[in-house]
């Protein structure tokens, strides 16, 4: 993590967003790799999902 990121105060922007929409977009604060680690683990865990719901309409 880039300890920048602790020193990061909301704009106004984000603020008024956030307050908005619930949530705001921060560019750039994960790095690709993490990013794409992050992809892999939700594609494992949506494979997991898929399988169990297989299974349960199975009634296994």
């Amino acid at each position: 993590m880039d300890i920048q990121c602790i020193n990061h105060r909301l704009t106004e922007a984000e603020r008024q967003a956030f307050h908005r929409d619930g949530y705001f977009i921060v560019e750039n604060a994960l790095n690709p790799d993490h990013v794409e680690q992050l992809i892999e683990a939700q594609e494992r865990v949506l494979e997991k999902t898929r399988l169990a719901d297989r299974s349960f309409r199975k009634g296994n």
